[in-house]
């Protein structure tokens, strides 16, 4: 298996070497390309993100397939600018001399992907490091097995394997393909995992982007409209059951609305899944049973408010919802849930939610339910999360404009539309400078003269 590994590795770093991956032409051919299959496998994808989610085939095309399918046509539309050489000011001391920035691929770069969106997360990045001129190897997770299986089947049945080629292997094939010297590789799953990447990674002095997780707050204060907060929670809470890395992982909100939300919450969750969600067409499953069996223990028989079911032959938790009295030493506030089960914490003062939030480390996001300005200017300094979402929950995933990504254990670097194409690409710095004219005050010998001037030089024309 090493053996393979490496000449896959070689292959496609022969074939990078050979520049044919630099043109806009080819980038935007492999991109269309790319496109033309989804549509093709389109079905077929709504079907296997079923089999390994029980995704519904709303949730499948809207949270994955159509987002990809967006995606690509955003950089199909705009490849061509973005690959321009973007101008930068250049001093009056440098004059004569232009400087810009252009964005040069890294070469052979290595794309490792989750379970829970397993179509979205192996397609966006790729998007990126295809469009930015580079080759790619993806690792597909083997837990959704279905989606990873007919990845291979698309990609390597119609792309040169020295060029772009899917690799479904185990935990040990995995452990011996990040050995291998990439010049650029970009994880998204749990931390721990992201641990180890890293560290192979930096024996090679590899840059990485590391899309993880973590404990995401949500705040609701007293000026939040209950109603719609309560919909947009239970949908970002529980969509995909609750196996989003940047679902809210718990609530904290003010006393006084505390009965209010929760029944609202209760309300939208028997809206959209009714009163037994596994009968439901639209409520998904847990991956596997060791996530079953994880997500289970957390649930404390004292705590639930609502929910608590669960089928582990079905691999089904029901949208749960726990009184949590004591966030420090709570066991389920010890660690991402990943699931259908959101503990509510109440709180008297705004200040106690930010004490809560700092006891754990960086969130990927931080979200915030509140008509108040001044709360907003606080939270958005204060909390140190990777991004943050006010009114608002999850969908700002899928705002291409606006890159996403963690801040320490919740990652590192930032993706999404454009912010992945230049992910992938190393900006260069380039200073083009006439021969004529050319200063003498820069030679020696020196003098006290030739100082004088530098000083000036700097004072009046560095910055301008």
């Amino acid at each position: 298996m090493t053996t393979n590994f490496d000449e896959l590795v070689n292959a496609q770093r022969k074939f990078f070497s050979s520049k044919k991956t630099i043109p806009y032409a080819y980038r935007i051919e492999q991109l269309k390309k790319l496109a033309a299959l989804i549509q093709t496998y389109e079905s077929q994808f709504v079907e296997t993100l079923y089999q390994d989610l029980h995704k519904s085939k709303f949730e499948a095309w809207g949270a994955e397939v159509g987002v990809v399918i967006n995606e690509l046509n955003y950089y199909i539309n705009n490849l061509k600018k973005w690959m321009l050489p973007s101008k930068i000011k250049t001093p009056l001391f440098h004059f004569r001399s232009t400087s810009y920035i252009q964005q040069i691929p890294y070469g052979n770069t290595l794309i490792i992907a989750p379970w829970n969106y397993p179509f979205l997360l192996v397609l966006r990045p790729l998007i990126g490091a295809l469009a930015a001129g580079n080759t790619a190897i993806v690792k597909p997770s083997e837990n959704a097995p279905a989606t990873a299986a007919l990845l291979e089947e698309m990609i390597n049945q119609h792309f040169e394997k020295s060029y772009l080629h899917v690799i479904n292997t185990d935990i040990a094939g995995a452990q011996q393909l990040i050995q291998q010297k990439f010049d650029y590789i970009f994880f998204t799953g749990g931390e721990s995992v992201g641990k180890l990447i890293y560290q192979e990674a930096a024996k090679n002095l590899t840059p990485v982007t590391l899309e993880l997780g973590g404990k995401n707050p949500c705040i609701v204060d007293e000026t939040a409209q209950l109603d719609i907060t309560a919909a947009r929670i239970t949908w970002g809470k529980f969509s995909n059951c609750g196996q989003t890395c940047v679902a809210p992982d718990y609530i904290l909100v003010h006393k006084n609305i505390r009965e209010a939300l929760i029944q609202k919450i209760i309300n939208n969750i028997e809206k959209s899944y009714g009163k037994d969600a596994q009968k439901s067409p639209d409520y998904g499953r847990i991956v596997n049973a060791y996530h079953h069996q994880r997500i289970t223990k957390m649930i404390t028989p004292e705590t639930i408010i609502y929910g608590g079911q669960n089928d582990s032959n079905d691999k089904y938790i029901a949208p749960t919802l726990l009184n949590i009295q004591d966030p420090q030493h709570a066991a389920i506030m010890q660690q991402e849930i990943f699931g259908p089960v959101l503990p509510i914490i109440t709180y008297t003062d705004i200040n106690e939610t930010f004490d809560i939030i700092n006891q754990h480390p960086n969130p990927l996001v931080a979200y915030l339910f509140t008509n108040n300005t001044e709360l907003i200017k606080k939270a958005t300094a204060e909390i140190k999360s990777g991004d943050m979402s006010i009114n608002e929950a999850v969908i700002h995933f899928g705002q291409l404009m606006m890159p996403v990504g963690g801040v320490g254990n919740s990652g590192i670097g930032k993706s999404q539309g454009k912010s992945t194409f230049l992910t992938f690409s190393h900006p260069k710095s380039v200073m083009h400078k006439k021969f004529f004219p050319d200063l003498p005050v820069r030679y020696p010998p020196y003098s006290q003269k030739q100082l004088a001037r530098l000083k000036l030089l700097f004072r009046y024309l560095f910055t301008r």
